[in-house]
């Protein structure tokens, strides 16, 4: 029997860190969208506001 629950807790290991990493995957995707809405409107602003600069000159 202990090697029974010996096994059971490996798998729960493996399962364990694979839920740990999917976490990590999910909380980066989020960081991720967070940043592009975040910081893409303001580089656009920013683009926007330099690019035509050249023209006026």
């Amino acid at each position: 029997m202990p090697d029974q629950s010996e096994e059971l807790n490996s798998i729960h290991r493996k399962y364990t860190s694979l839920g740990g990493f999917v976490d990590q995957l999910t909380m980066g995707a989020r960081a991720f969208d967070f940043y592009v809405r975040r910081i893409a409107p303001l580089v656009q602003l920013v683009l926007t506001h330099r690019l035509p600069l050249p023209q006026y000159k």
